[in-house]
């Protein structure tokens, strides 16, 4: 067994793309040397496991070339209260992306501490684009609301940048009115045919 304050490395000068899903239970922090990264998809919790392990840290000098974040939590029971501190962090190390793509548990995470969050300085100075994933929606789940303290996180430094919300996507139903001429010309087609 490793300990808890194992530390993971990855190191790679040349590494652009970086999906990290599965963190052992025994890396407490993953430390990321990187400097060409540009694309970075994680899920931040970890299994827990014996050492209690649920949230990842980053160990990292930043990445200057970053452009796309895809940030998910993957273990809805983690405590809000131990992540939000954690969540701070890891945006400033991630500081300097384009696009950022976020699911809800992390919008919930920050909803947890609006007040300390609505004292803490937006991270963010490149951003172009907040996408929220709510596809762990069900297509008929209201779209939820995203408090103005945190978009003012997010767009304190980037105040041009766009704030999306994805909505679930289902099954869409015709227009009435669309359903309704479709049917009244194929009628008209089937008496013609028939003259």
């Amino acid at each position: 067994m490793f300990p808890c304050t194992t530390v993971t490395h990855v190191c790679s000068p040349k590494l652009c793309n970086l999906t990290i899903t599965d963190i052992p239970a025994y890396a407490k922090v993953l430390n990321v040397v990187a400097p060409k990264l540009e694309n970075l998809t994680a899920s931040i919790s970890t299994c827990g496991g014996w050492c209690s392990v649920d949230f990842l840290q980053l160990s990292t000098k930043g990445f200057s070339s970053l452009e796309k974040v895809n940030l998910s939590k993957s273990n809805e029971n983690d405590r809000e209260d131990r992540n939000f501190p954690r969540l701070l962090d890891l945006f400033k190390k991630l500081s300097s992306a384009k696009f950022l793509t976020l699911d809800m548990d992390i919008i919930q995470t920050l909803s947890s501490n609006l007040d300390r969050l609505s004292r803490e300085p937006g991270p963010f100075q490149n951003l172009k684009s907040v996408k929220i994933n709510t596809s762990r929606l069900q297509h008929t789940d209201p779209i939820p609301t995203i408090p103005p303290q945190v978009r003012d996180y997010f767009l304190e430094n980037s105040p041009n940048a766009t704030f999306i919300i994805a909505s679930p996507q289902g099954p869409r139903k015709r227009p009435r009115q669309l359903a309704h001429e479709n049917t009244m010309s194929k009628k008209v087609a089937k008496l013609e045919e028939r003259c």
